[in-house]
């Protein structure tokens, strides 16, 4: 009798989480037409099923969201945060994600606590836990306009880091109002020194190990699944040792995402990655999303409409005063950030996942978490809807938005289709023993060689050979003449389609003029350079 009943609320939960899926696949495909974050969508669809139906055998748990999901996206996100960009803009990053956490949290507390009337526990954990901001549907909608690869960076990344703080913050806060352990000011720093210190030396330890893994395996099924391992495996001892999870997680994405897939990682496995990644972030982000919906009570937000607005207002304003502030601070010295930037830095500030998580993790002996949790969901509505919303025409009136990503990542796209094609054909050749071994050794190296250029580029002009270095000229003119032939011969092969590497057929060409012309002691061509100001990367700006 037991199992009949198991077996039967398994059905159920697998019946429904197939209508999840398949109402998400929707909302995606209506989102795209419409050019709007799916996200939101996904939300307002989960809100309208929630006042018309029940769904009981899917619960939105704290463990679900803070142990299964939100480890995916935190990794998703990191692993493809590039080094380059880390290492200019590391100054703001740890700036707003640290210092701009603390300010935004103290203001937000103080303006809740008086003129919300609500007590000092509510304000601080509401506090605490929406000061983590969640732009994915921002990072979506930059890159669809094309907005700048280096401010899509800065607000992903900031976003990032400020959800560890947040959620280090968050569990002192609430040690602190549920008694559960030992709280003092020099405590609390302590504790907060560890929780990041740890997660950022777990992080980079387990994210380091998985790329030494890399470098000695030369299986993409089992590079994938060592992604996973780190990924989980870094958020869990951080949190077992008691350090911050979600420090841990991003490091370790970091670490895998540059050190990793330089030195370690086969095209297939990068290419692989990246799409098994990206998959993953849009299952949890879609699941996530539909359960808040149906989890919302909007007879409830709109009960204490009054307070939620107030909440949402206040925590823009705390965004206003730690951007505008960096950037009012910064400006004295030199280095101020656009202001443009610092516009689309506050109203980019949406909440969403951590906050949802760490919400639904209070426990249920504080008085008001009921209240807290009408204010999150609240705020965490308001965010996706008023400011998810209008950010594509805020980055437009700002002149950010340049039009150009969406043809770059279509081009990019079909060049990792035809590649992930080409590798599962020779992997099919190879087992049915319809190629010999030399010939299909010799086919997967020309293939991963040609990957990495089209996918790669072929760099600044700067770090070619000068003029005087005849020798060094000469074989790099030979090396691209090389280059553009292999192309050809995959464009006839229909391994990759002609239009997708024009592109680089174009540089390429252009590259050798250029390089001609040196080795001439000339100009590098009497016809007039193709247009660079596109590469096919993305990465132009």
């Amino acid at each position: 009798m037991t199992l009949a009943l198991l077996g039967g609320h398994t059905v159920r939960v697998e019946l429904e989480l197939v209508v999840l899926l398949a109402v998400a696949c929707v909302i995606a495909i209506l989102a795209r037409r419409l050019r709007l974050p799916y996200t939101i969508g996904l939300v307002v669809v989960g809100l309208i099923a929630g006042l018309i139906t029940h769904v009981p055998a899917i619960h939105l748990s704290s463990d679900l969201v803070y142990f299964v999901l939100l480890p995916t996206l935190l990794f998703e996100a990191s692993v493809n945060l590039e080094a380059r960009f880390l290492r200019e803009l590391w100054r703001p990053i740890a700036v707003l994600a640290v210092v701009g956490v603390m300010i935004a949290f103290a203001l937000t507390a103080t303006g809740l606590r008086f003129a919300g009337q609500t007590t000092w526990t509510i304000a601080a954990l509401f506090a605490a836990l929406i000061a983590a901001t969640d732009p994915v549907s921002v990072v979506a909608v930059f890159r669809r306009l094309g907005v700048s690869e280096r401010l899509t960076t800065l607000i992903d990344a900031e976003s990032l880091f400020n959800d560890g703080t947040a959620a280090v913050v968050f569990a002192i806060v609430v040690t602190a109002v549920t008694g559960s352990g030992h709280t003092s000011a020099v405590w609390d720093v302590g504790r907060f020194v560890w929780m990041t210190a740890g997660g950022i030396g777990v992080g980079v330890a387990v994210g380091y190990l998985a790329s030494l893994v890399h470098r000695y395996v030369d299986d993409y099924l089992v590079e994938i699944t060592m992604t996973t391992i780190a990924a989980y495996g870094s958020f869990l001892l951080a949190h077992e040792l008691r350090m911050s999870g979600v420090v841990a997680c991003v490091m370790a994405g970091v670490v895998i995402g540059n050190y990793g897939r330089a030195t370690g990682m086969s095209p297939t496995t990068r290419v692989t990655m990246g799409t098994t990644w990206e998959y993953a972030a849009f299952l949890a982000n879609s699941v996530i999303f539909v359960l808040v919906g149906l989890k919302m009570a909007l007879g409830t937000i709109l009960d204490h409409l009054g307070l939620v607005a107030l909440a949402f207002v206040i925590t823009l304003l705390a965004r206003m005063v730690t951007i505008y502030g960096y950037g009012l601070v910064t400006g004295f010295r030199g280095r101020r950030l656009l202001l443009t930037w610092q516009h689309i830095l506050v109203w980019g500030g949406l909440r969403g996942t951590i906050a949802l998580a760490l919400v639904l993790s209070v426990p249920a002996s504080v008085t008001g978490r009921d209240t807290l949790q009408v204010l999150t969901f609240g705020v965490v509505l308001l965010s996706l809807l008023i400011q998810g919303l209008t950010i594509p025409t805020l980055a437009r009136r700002l002149g950010l938005a340049t039009g150009e990503e969406t043809e770059v990542e279509t081009r990019r796209r079909r060049l990792l289709d035809s590649f992930v094609a080409a590798h599962e054909e020779l992997d099919r050749l190879e087992v049915s023993c319809t190629l010999p071994d030399r010939e299909a050794e010799h086919a997967v190296r020309t293939v991963e060689r040609q990957e990495a250029v089209l996918l790669a580029g072929l760099g600044p002009e700067a770090d070619e050979p000068s003029a005087g270095d005849a020798d060094r000229l000469a074989a790099r003119v030979a090396e691209l003449a090389v280059q553009r032939e292999r192309i050809d011969v995959l464009v006839h092969a229909a391994i990759v389609e002609q239009e997708a590497a024009q592109r680089l057929v174009v540089e390429i060409e252009d590259r050798i003029a250029l390089l001609s012309g040196r080795l001439r002691g000339g100009p590098p061509s009497d016809d007039p350079p193709h247009d660079r100001g596109e590469r096919h990367d993305g990465r132009g700006d």
